[in-house]
């Protein structure tokens, strides 16, 4: 059984990784139509594990330059020609029925909603849980992903070609966050469907402190001035989690006074977060130990 679903999978120095995640994808109850590799201008052996997998249909797109997650996903975009995009990066796993319970979910869903994610198991060096979306609606839109971006979509959004030619390319200038810009520019005007169960697992290391705050910075810039947020209550959402998301990279820098600081601040911008902090802290921070 196949699906008109292109597979995008940015990679760089994933030698180690990727075959489990291609493994993943080659397993699926139903076949992409095809699946596409973006080498962004790997150092290690990727390009020969790659390579080894052109007898299985593999199409490899290598960059000239590295330019990141999001330039890679959206050359691979570019490239495809499925009626649906699914991604995934190429240190994660997909589930075996995952691109199939996803295209069920979008069949029945409305017109309003052309992207799902879903569940997943989230695994840091000293964590390893299930992140189902329990407390959620079964669509959610920007009052929702103003507060934050818990549904890991670099590995398990699938989305209409259409609707993403619509949106608009990753932002190549964010080397973080770049998907949670992504699905608020989505959310302006559309809805997000969930699937709960965890049909992915997203490894993180939870590394890259300094791009991660010039990514903050960006992405802070850029929704401020697009007035992205319809309501008061949306806007704090946003503003609130910034700051929490800074008390998060704060934290993995070993700067944990700052951590608490910024962390504060988060709750006194929105004092309703309050009802699920430890949840989202947790979530941030990845390991919540001082």
């Amino acid at each position: 059984m196949a699906a008109d679903v292109s597979v995008i999978m940015p990679v760089y120095n994933g030698a180690k990784t990727v075959e489990r995640a291609l493994d993943s994808v080659f397993a699926q109850s139903v076949a992409p139509c095809e699946v596409i590799a973006v080498d962004d201008v790997s150092t290690d052996d990727t390009r020969a594990v790659l390579d080894a997998y052109a007898p299985r249909g593999l199409t490899v797109l290598r960059a000239d330059r590295n330019g990141g997650a999001g330039a890679a996903r959206n050359r691979g975009a570019a490239a495809a020609r499925g009626t649906y995009l699914a991604f995934i990066d190429a240190d994660d796993q997909w589930h075996p029925n995952k691109l199939e319970l996803q295209l069920a979910g979008l069949a029945d869903a409305g017109p309003t909603v052309q992207a799902s994610c879903t569940g997943y198991r989230l695994v840091t060096p000293l964590r390893n849980e299930e992140i189902r979306y329990i407390d959620m609606p079964a669509e959610i839109g920007i009052e929702e992903l103003a507060g934050g971006c818990a549904v890991s979509p670099g590995s398990t959004l699938l989305v209409s070609r259409a609707c993403f030619a619509m949106v608009g390319p990753f932002d190549p200038t964010l080397r973080r966050y770049e998907d949670w810009d992504w699905l608020l520019r989505y959310a302006r005007g559309y809805r997000l469907r969930l699937e709960r169960a965890a049909l992915a697992t997203v490894f993180d290391d939870r590394t890259g402190h300094a791009s991660a705050l010039l990514s903050l910075r960006g992405i802070a810039r850029k929704h401020r001035a697009s007035r992205t947020f319809p309501s008061a209550t949306s806007r704090l959402k946003f503003e609130s989690h910034l700051l929490l998301e800074k008390g998060a990279i704060c934290h993995r820098a070993g700067r944990h006074l700052e951590a608490v600081l910024w962390t504060a601040a988060s709750l006194a911008v929105y004092p309703s977060r309050l009802a699920r902090t430890w949840a989202s802290v947790n979530r941030a921070f990845g390991d919540f130990t001082f």
